[in-house]
């Protein structure tokens, strides 16, 4: 049964007698991932796109505050990982600029570096 949603209750009495209820603002599975796989999830994420569907299902504006969030999120993403090259940059040519460190003050500093590096990748997992 086809219905429009301020038609709730022959929406509640259709499901009632066990009619399959299709409201006219709402997108079908199918129709909802062809517009957010390709755009906006990698198509290889089937569980991502099962999460989505599963909270959201076929409401557009949802699906659609869905796909705005992930933008932000992946630019967010990309902001950090810039500023994280950007102070390593920065720290290469410090240490460039500083010639009169011993070899073994060197090796200190790569080594708390390095650490910090894998603690960071840790605490993301």
């Amino acid at each position: 049964m086809l219905v429009q949603t301020r038609d709730a209750i022959a929406a509640i009495r259709a499901a009632e007698s066990g009619a399959e209820v299709l409201a006219t603002d709402e997108w079908t599975e199918e129709m909802a991932r062809a517009t957010l796989v390709p755009r906006y999830l990698e198509p290889t994420a089937a569980a991502t796109w099962r999460a989505v569907w599963a909270s959201v299902g076929g409401h557009a504006a949802h699906l659609r505050r869905v796909a705005e969030l992930l933008v932000e999120e992946r630019m967010q993403q990309e902001a950090e990982r810039r500023k994280q090259e950007l102070e390593k940059r920065r720290g290469d040519e410090l240490r460039r600029l500083r010639p009169g460190r011993s070899p073994d003050a060197e090796a200190f500093s790569r080594l708390a570096e390095q650490q910090y590096e894998e603690d960071s990748l840790r605490a993301d997992a």
